[in-house]
């Protein structure tokens, strides 16, 4: 029998999704658990003890978002989910959080603001910090203020993907606040979305420039080591999302929504990139994807409203072997 994988998905509702969605796969088989409503939950987070689900939300409305805290329901994820606490987070179009020092951080993405909120048995606290970006970038109508992106742990420290002024900001904590410590700038019109660190690397997906780039992280300067094209269709349509690393640590994959793929790429000795192939996602707009530790690759298809479910044939070639319809996919976080 085939071993049951656990995950929650997060959909946007005002586009018709439930919320966040609790459903297993066992072989390629969907089995849909739960439905739990919170509107627009377009980010996911486990804490470290894995004992509660942190989620932004309102992130595709012109209403203040929030960040979320739930338990599973009688202590089964299967059952969906019981709401802890939900506080505003002062901005709008919420679409990223940590946890970094053990404070709940979210990044807002159309005014360009960084949330702080404590944490505490899986409650969220009152917002403490509200760290307001005020830059621009190059692109007309894409970077015409600041845009956070996303917002990583980065030790005891965070990292900031500033898509709207073209920055990675690296934020460290003093005196109980948070402040910037340093910086990278992106060539204009790059515009960073999400960025993950492995080793001496930090790897980040570029929106604008439809690129993937590779910065040597070990000492005191950060540098660009590399930078490789993504896949694109109609360049100006072509918006890379997101970006994850194998279960097998050997690589990473990255998704392109308007292109419609995932590239995969394996670490070379240094760090460095080496392409591996792309997949077609049997979808329209790729939000996020999820690499399995088989090798299988889940897909949130937002605009086609599909979770694919890819894995290799006997060809050795990209395939689709089963398809969740769920109307607005956006985020996924595996639970088991």
């Amino acid at each position: 029998m085939a071993e049951e994988l656990l995950f929650a998905l997060g959909t946007y509702t005002t586009l018709g999704g439930p919320g966040i969605r609790i459903f297993s796969l066992e072989g390629n088989e969907f089995r849909v658990h739960a439905d739990t409503y919170a509107e627009d939950p377009i980010y996911l987070l486990r804490d470290r003890g894995e004992a509660y689900l942190y989620a932004v939300c309102g992130g595709e409305g012109p209403q203040e978002g929030w960040a979320a805290s739930f338990a599973p329901k009688d202590g089964d994820w299967k059952n969906g989910l019981e709401a802890l606490d939900r506080r505003m987070c002062g901005a709008v179009c919420p679409c990223h959080l940590c946890i970094a020092d053990g404070d709940l951080i979210t990044g807002e993405y159309a005014d360009g603001c960084i949330s702080v909120f404590p944490l505490e048995n899986g409650r969220v606290g009152e917002r403490k910090q509200l760290i307001r970006h005020t830059g621009h970038g190059a692109h007309p109508v894409r970077q015409t203020c600041a845009h956070v992106h996303q917002v990583l742990p980065f030790g005891a420290d965070f990292l900031c993907m500033e898509h709207g002024e073209d920055r990675i900001i690296r934020y460290t904590k003093r005196n109980g606040e948070w402040i910037e410590k340093s910086e990278v700038r992106l060539a204009p019109g790059k515009a960073p979305r999400h960025g993950l660190v492995y080793g001496y690397r930090l790897y980040v997906v570029t929106e604008l420039g439809s690129t993937l780039q590779v910065y040597d992280i070990s000492g005191s300067e950060w540098t660009l080591m590399q930078e490789l094209s993504l896949p694109t269709a109609v360049p100006e349509i072509n918006f890379p999302a997101a970006l994850r690393l194998l279960p097998d640590g050997k690589g990473l994959c990255a998704s392109s929504r308007g292109a419609d793929k995932i590239s995969f790429f394996a670490f070379d000795g240094d760090g460095s990139l080496i392409r591996r192939g792309e997949a077609d996602v049997r979808g329209h707009w790729p939000r996020d994807i999820l690499p399995l530790a088989d090798g299988r690759v889940l897909v949130t298809n937002q605009k086609t409203g599909n979770v694919a479910l890819l894995g290799r044939d006997r060809k050795d070639c990209w395939a689709l072997l089963a398809n969740m319809q769920v109307s607005a996919p956006v985020a996924l976080l595996q639970l088991k």
